[in-house]
């Protein structure tokens, strides 16, 4: 729940200081080793969608930015 409380928070206070916010959070299998991700938009304007690109990135686990190629 680290990484979901952390959005959370981190899209709350941006809402209550006035901006617009779009939270969205990946939960996948963690059985298989996925990870689990929270993307938070924030913009200007009304945001209505997440982005492929990003500006910037909180990683809490070193894998999270680097993961692990599989054996060919």
């Amino acid at each position: 729940m680290g990484v979901k409380a952390t959005g959370e928070v981190m899209a709350r206070i941006c809402v209550r200081s006035g901006w617009h916010v779009f939270e969205y959070g990946e939960y996948p299998s963690q059985i298989r080793g996925g990870h689990t991700s929270e993307h938070v938009r924030i913009g200007n304007e009304p945001v209505r969608s997440t982005v492929r690109t990003y500006q910037v990135l909180v990683a809490l686990d070193p894998l999270a930015r680097h993961p692990p190629r599989a054996p060919l």
